[in-house]
């Protein structure tokens, strides 16, 4: 009888991380009559003024304009409105390479979304169909189907109760119960270790850090034009210049030597050289603080596959621009 497959978990974060800019700039906005900049401008007065949250300030602020234009905020609209984002290059072939190289791995990936971005704007785009679950803010409706209330605000540090709903396998976001029960750690669906969060701001960096701390793996990404990586790259633990490979199956062929092909090792040695010199290059404060001397003897053994397809996804993000 064939062994099980281990499951894998790959959070990710939406605006920024899987497609630029924010969702509500496609055409929502626009639809309002405003631009972006004033739009943002004035979510945070508003939030500052109420003291108030500032993805419920966003969400009111939507329904607000919305109805003064006299702009329909029904589910249909929302999802119409995803349906112009534009993704990252790579994007929409990035889920099933993975999930194939997964299988190869023996390991069943799985692909959640926490964003605090609209649910119903995701649930749009070309690739809602490829998440087990999309954790999103998202509105009430009343019985006309109109937006009328938030449902479910999604904020920075409320994103990670959504990490522990995937471990835990409660799914169900109206599910306190759950949630909150004691569950053996041996028991939990997708254990912390097995789990890789990727995001690309400082909205992200509870979910880093939570994850990392519990064994798993945290992918900040960033545009490569960018000066400087921000805090939360380092909240990450790692640097990237990049987000998806076109074809997982160049992985190994762009930068390592044809000798060098299918020797992990030496693949992570020269992973660690070039983390090196881009730490002493950018950040020559942090040169003696991060250690990239000696490969790590999990990653030398290479006897779990989980680490096995974790270090592609970190390589990847390394080193590739899309």
């Amino acid at each position: 009888m064939p062994g099980r497959l281990v499951r894998m978990a790959i959070a990710y974060d939406f605006d920024g991380t899987l497609a630029p800019g924010n969702m509500q700039e496609y055409e929502f906005v626009p639809n309002i009559g405003m631009k972006s900049k004033a739009f943002w401008t004035e979510v945070t007065a508003l939030t500052k003024a109420q003291e108030a949250d500032g993805v419920l300030s966003y969400m009111q602020l939507m329904l607000e304009k919305a109805a003064n234009k006299k702009i329909q905020v029904r589910k249909e609209n929302f999802v119409k409105y995803g349906e112009s984002v534009k993704l990252f290059d790579g994007v929409l072939d990035w889920f099933d390479q993975i999930n194939e190289y997964g299988k190869k791995k023996k390991i069943n990936i799985e692909h959640y979304i926490i964003s605090s971005g609209i649910r119903e704007m995701i649930a749009g785009t070309p690739i809602a169909t490829k998440f087990k679950r999309i954790f999103a803010s998202s509105f009430m409706y009343d019985h006309h189907g109109i937006a009328h209330w938030p449902a479910l605000a999604v904020n920075y540090t409320t994103k990670t109760q959504y990490l522990f709903r995937i471990n835990k396998g409660a799914l169900n976001v109206y599910d306190d119960s759950k949630i909150n029960a004691y569950i053996l750690e041996k028991e939990r669906p997708v254990p912390f270790r097995n789990m890789v969060f990727i995001g690309d701001g400082s909205t992200d960096i509870p979910c880093f850090r939570l994850v990392k701390g519990q064994g798993g793996h945290s992918i900040a990404v960033y545009k490569p034009t960018t000066s400087s990586p921000l805090l939360c790259k380092l909240e990450a633990g790692q640097f990237f210049e990049a987000i998806f490979a076109r074809k997982v199956e160049n992985l190994l062929e762009r930068q390592i030597s044809v000798q060098h092909k299918n020797d992990f090792g030496a693949y992570l040695r020269n992973w660690i050289t070039d983390m090196r010199t881009f730490v002493s290059r950018n950040r020559p404060d942090l040169a003696q603080k991060y250690d990239f001397t000696e490969l790590p003897a999990p990653f030398e053994a290479m006897q779990n596959n989980f680490y096995d397809l974790s270090v592609v996804l970190s390589y990847n993000k390394c080193r590739f621009n899309f």
